[in-house]
């Protein structure tokens, strides 16, 4: 089964479970309509996918010990022209799914997102990765002396005009005794958004509602410093859609409230922001309710 690349005119939600201890925790996530019709393909065509894929192929390597971690990582390399999907993967796609559940000795297994790029295709905006992708992978061992043994059930898209489901199942036995940083993971690493405190993100970015007619979606401009973001990405509560798009102006975005449930209009809970930049960070954010 081949999911066509098209995006829905409906976004919803999803969730992507996290292993820790032997229990799922889950978070979740909004895609669209396409999106979804993308998740349904993977759990239909998982059991048939074997890796390396058409458009792609994983590994799972030691990432040794980092700042007195433990790593991993699993690398997902692209052929040609596909791309692969971030935790939200924007307009159309489908965000990976790490399943941890079948590891020995590992009390938790969480992965890292590094930052993504805004890709357009053909007028979708989509967020994810292209050519090739790290994500370092902070395990915990249960018992510290023994051998933890990391079992990935894997299952994320690689598409480039049609989506392709991919399902890999990947197995690492990662020693006990203290190894040296894997240098892929360690350069992956610099690539996760370091999270800002509040007094550390007031001190970033500034944020200003904007004057709109009655009955106009609301809008919001953030700023940052020049140089200090390449480019945004937003995750909302569960019901909501931010929209974030460049002004032209350097360090300026214009955020738009494009969805919300129809009884909840106004945010009442942060939005999370992470900024793709040099040094990308991300930080939680309430959306001033006055208007100037």
């Amino acid at each position: 089964m081949i999911a066509q690349r098209k995006a829905g005119t409906i976004r919803d939600f999803y969730s992507v479970a996290v292993f820790a201890g032997g229990q799922s925790f889950r978070r979740n996530l909004r895609l669209r309509t396409g999106a979804l019709i993308a998740l349904a393909a993977l759990a239909a065509t998982a059991a048939a996918q074997e890796r390396p894929a058409p458009k792609s192929e994983t590994r799972l390597i030691d990432g040794g010990f980092i700042d007195g971690a433990r790593y991993a990582g699993l690398e997902i390399r692209l052929r040609g022209a596909a791309v692969t999907y971030w935790r939200n993967p924007g307009d159309a796609g489908a965000a990976p799914q790490f399943d941890f559940a079948r590891s020995e000795n590992v009390a938790t297994a969480e992965t890292l997102y590094p930052a993504p790029e805004r890709i357009d295709e053909e007028g979708v905006q989509v967020f994810g990765y292209r050519h090739s992708v790290m994500f370092p992978i902070r395990v915990t061992p249960r018992e510290k002396d023994k051998p933890a043994i990391l079992a990935l059930s894997l299952d994320y898209a690689a598409c480039e005009k049609l989506c392709l489901p991919v399902h890999s199942d990947n197995r690492l036995v990662l020693p006990p005794q203290a190894t040296a940083p894997d240098p892929q993971v360690t350069a992956a690493l610099a690539k996760i958004p370091r999270h800002l405190g509040k007094a550390q993100a007031l001190d970033f970015a500034q944020i200003r509602s904007v004057s709109a007619p009655a009955g106009q979606k609301p809008q919001w401009l953030l700023r940052f410093a020049p140089g200090e973001a390449r480019d945004i990405f937003i995750e909302a509560p569960p019901g909501y859609y931010v929209d974030a798009a460049a002004t032209g102006e350097a360090g300026a975005f214009l955020l738009t409230l494009a969805e919300h449930p129809a009884d909840r209009p106004t945010i009442n809970a942060p939005i999370l922001v992470s900024v793709s930049a040099s040094a990308p960070k991300e930080f939680e954010l309430t959306l001033p309710s006055e208007t100037p």
